[in-house]
């Protein structure tokens, strides 16, 4: 029998709330050197070692039930048989890539929505760059993985005694301990789960209160502003499903 486990209500927010012109997934960019001495196929044979590690650490072998359609009453399934294909790519800029490519590639990269049938993350290993370098760029949607700790998962160590262990999503030591699923599936977890839920909708209900009332210059808190109060700038107008990144 297929195992599910509930969302919270701000993480079904996140996927309720997305359009393809809004799409809710966050990004990190990092860029390394290859080592001194190090072969010139280093980023193929790197490549090759994490496609050996299968998809196993929760949450990144959470499935949306339902695929798109799960949106609705979200919840999620455990699969073991998360293609790697998919999830762990190879990319390749014209070498010698400068910034300005590597901006180019990950615009392209970050302004595609993700695949709701599948995990909700990408793992891009990205070769070319100038200067013996190489980058990782790692999607994935908010509703699975928040921001912070998101960075967490990408934060790879410096220290070379530690270095040779298996990927984040093989390794579930490396997981963020409050995103772990428990032991007891959906059934135990729902109460406690409801009854969070439930003490949280006051205080959300004020928040969002207070929020529509500021848009709409009927609030009374000097530190939120009106739409009608906001400069026009580059950053408050309508925008489409693309992305533009700079480093």
């Amino acid at each position: 029998m297929t195992r599910r486990i509930p969302l919270s209500a701000l993480d079904a927010s996140f996927l309720l709330a997305e359009t393809r012109n809004t799409p809710l997934h966050v990004a990190g960019l990092q860029v390394f050197q290859i080592p001194s001495g190090a072969p010139a196929h280093f980023v193929a044979k790197l490549f090759a070692e994490l496609r050996r590690h299968p998809v196993s650490a929760p949450p990144l072998n959470y499935r949306l039930r339902g695929g798109a359609a799960g949106k609705v009453l979200p919840s999620w399934e455990i699969i073991d048989d998360a293609d790697l294909e998919y999830h762990v790519r190879r990319s390749a800029l014209p070498y010698p890539g400068g910034e300005r490519e590597l901006g180019e590639l990950v615009s392209r990269l970050h302004s595609h929505p993700m695949d709701l049938t599948k995990p909700l993350w990408e793992f891009h290993l990205i070769e070319g760059l100038a200067d013996r370098r190489f980058a990782i760029f790692f999607k994935v949607h908010h509703a699975l993985v928040d921001g912070a700790n998101s960075v967490k998962l990408l934060n790879l160590t410096t220290d070379p005694r530690s270095s040779f262990v298996p990927p984040f999503w093989a390794d579930t030591s490396r997981q963020p301990p409050e995103r772990r699923s428990g032991s007891g599936g959906l059934l135990q977890g729902l109460p406690g789960l409801l009854d969070r839920e439930i003490k949280s909708l006051p205080s959300l209900a004020r928040g969002l209160s207070r929020t529509a009332r500021a848009a709409l210059g009927l609030g009374d808190d000097a530190d939120l502003a009106s739409i009608a109060e906001a400069p026009r700038t580059i950053f408050n107008v309508r925008v489409g499903g693309q992305r533009r990144v700079a480093t």
